[in-house]
């Protein structure tokens, strides 16, 4: 990410959510160990969320001759631990189901693991 304002507002947000943590524990190892499990799970939930959010925006640029045939849920294991999402599965002009955010993201079919952890 190059927008490096951003970054420093999640540090310091994060700073707020774990400094009393510091003060209460006077434990740097057992600190580092609880930011570093809180941080994955934090960035566990932001994949997740994008990539809900980029699959309602395909949803509102649905190919012409598509129709949005369900909502699934996939589960997949990143580098930030085990994720499951809700994505579109649709009909296609030619009526074969299409899971476009999985396509265009590199999701093999029935994967189970992130192409970033493969």
């Amino acid at each position: 990410m190059a927008d490096s304002i951003i970054m420093e507002r999640v540090a310091d947000a994060a700073t707020e959510c774990f400094c009393a943590e510091l003060v209460k524990t006077e434990d740097l190892g057992a600190f580092e160990a609880l930011v570093a499990a809180a941080m994955r799970k934090i960035a566990a939930g932001v994949l997740r969320r994008c990539i809900e959010r980029f699959d309602a925006e395909l949803v509102g640029n649905m190919p012409r001759g598509w129709s949005v045939h369900e909502r699934a849920v996939r589960t997949l294991v990143t580098l930030v631990g085990g994720i499951a999402f809700v994505r579109t599965v649709f009909r296609d002009e030619f009526g074969r189901r299409r899971a476009l955010a999985d396509e265009l993201l590199g999701i093999p079919p029935r994967a189970r693991v992130s192409p970033g952890r493969s």
